[in-house]
């Protein structure tokens, strides 16, 4: 097989189309004054800041002024979220599925739509790689597929997806076609409009130009990332399998997330060279994950894998080799991801690097604070209540409440407490009405004062010529 991954096609980089372009044709367009459109162009000309070349196209009918325009103008664009389950898969291992929007999406401006594929909430065991990709992209909705690998274990299979449109706050993003290839991987360099200040975070999905076409099925992986750039890379997930064409790459980038995205956690999972696949994990690597914080639902979250991390662009071409990243599962509290290699389980393998964004609610009862022994219960990503246990065991450790009465167990204590507001307190082990306090000393009385014993309590006499004032005999 001839794998050409170090030679990079530059002409790739004249296919983007960066957001911020996109942004500022949304402000002239918007615009009615042509005043302000001279003079805006005026502006971004004469600064010097940005360099019009074939790298970065102007859409057709704007102006030829490409300087990015996000401290003018900051436009409210839709951005959308959800999970597409899948209850059952051909038995070919192929399934495509359509996905509406909640709302449409303006008419005029690209779609970009990222998505991972999971396996549920629970996941017994380690399935094996599954390549997705979604085609059909309109404003109203878009199609999600994939192509089982391996024995195709079956089961629960669920595709995250993130979707947005239009310029986004701190992003770059864009879509990197491909030329026609015939077999193996075909790699393509992305180069940033602007560079970032730090390596960015990036996140890629494979988007086709032709729909339900099976045998273009592609893993897809990315390799030296740096300020400026990086190269992401198409394996075919059958040898032989080409042609492969019309295909594209939706990519953003970004050192912080958007705030309109909802995103809760965006950070790196390290699987180090000396690491070996077992057969437990189905011969991958595997790690889990916790959030930070929990979520009110499992969360979208989406990954991609790194080749030999970031901060490599200028280093020798890595281990080439197709790369997989999957997520088994997918909680409230935690996500387990699985990646494969090409180096098998003796091969030489680098480090693999994958970025993750984490998009969803967190669980309103983080902060919560119920009384009365009730406990939170969430209603809804941003309201909760506060309830009283429903149900107690039936095991019997009795206990006396301060308020006199005897409860057959602590869980039905703080239910009766829970349920009435009551003031009262867990008070001594036992029924109130057998329990002496004066006989076994847990009594609170003046030490001159003597013990009276009562049904369910206890009082203190003070001698003759004494009165109780409080805590004293006086």
């Amino acid at each position: 097989m001839a794998s050409q991954i170090c030679t990079i096609p530059e002409s790739v980089s004249a296919k983007l189309i960066d957001s911020r372009e996109l942004e500022k044709s949304e402000l002239l367009r918007r615009s009615s004054s042509l005043n302000l459109k001279r003079k805006y162009c005026s502006v971004m000309m004469s600064s010097n800041q940005f360099t019009q070349s074939s790298e970065m196209p102007v859409e057709k009918g704007s102006d030829l002024c490409a300087m990015p325009v996000e401290h003018l103008l900051t436009p409210r664009q839709g951005v959308q979220r959800g999970k597409l389950d899948i209850q059952q898969v051909r038995d070919n291992g192929f399934h495509c599925q359509s996905v509406s929007f909640n709302s449409s999406f303006n008419s005029g401006t690209p779609v970009r739509v990222f998505a991972s594929i999971n396996h549920g909430n629970e996941s017994s065991t380690v399935h094996d790689t599954a390549f997705i990709w979604v085609e059909d992209v309109t404003t109203s909705h878009f199609k999600a597929c994939l192509v089982q690998g391996g024995q195709g274990a079956g089961g629960n299979t669920t595709i995250d997806w993130f979707a947005f449109q239009g310029s986004q706050s701190g992003v770059y993003h864009g879509g990197a076609s491909f030329s026609l290839f015939t077999t193996g991987t075909q790699c393509n360099r992305v180069a940033f409009p602007q560079a970032f200040s730090a390596v960015p975070k990036v996140q890629v999905t494979v988007q086709h130009g032709t729909v339900e076409q099976k045998q273009d099925a592609m893993s897809v992986w990315i390799a030296n990332v740096s300020t400026s750039q990086f190269e992401v890379c198409l394996h075919e997930s059958r040898t032989f399998d080409g042609p492969h064409s019309k295909l594209m790459v939706n990519w953003m980038a970004y050192e912080h997330y958007s705030m309109a995205w909802e995103a809760k956690e965006s950070s790196e999972i390290v699987f180090s060279e000396k690491e070996i696949p077992t057969a437990d994990n189905n011969h991958a690597l595997c790690k889990n994950v916790s959030f930070r914080n929990p979520f009110y639902a499992p969360p979208v979250v989406l990954t991609t894998v790194i080749n030999g991390g970031s901060n490599n662009a200028n280093k020798a071409c890595p281990v080439k080799g197709p790369l997989s990243s999957w997520l088994e599962e997918v909680t409230n509290s935690h996500f387990r991801l699985c990646i494969r290699d090409n180096a098998g389980y003796d091969g030489q393998r680098g480090n693999v690097i994958v970025d993750y964004l984490v998009i969803g609610d967190l669980d309103p009862c983080t902060n919560a604070s119920c009384k009365y022994y009730s406990h939170c219960v969430a209603s809804s990503p941003d309201q909760f209540t506060c309830v009283c246990e429903n149900s107690c065991p039936s095991y019997e450790e009795q206990l006396c409440a301060s308020n006199g009465r005897t409860f057959n167990n602590l869980c039905l204590l703080k239910q009766e407490i829970c349920r009435t507001h009551g003031n009262y307190t867990k008070y001594h082990p036992g029924s109130c009405t057998d329990y002496n306090e004066c006989k076994d000393f847990s009594y609170d009385c003046p030490v001159n004062a003597t013990c009276v014993n009562s049904d369910g309590s206890y009082s203190c006499r003070c001698p003759v010529g004494y009165r109780l004032d409080g805590k004293n005999c006086t």
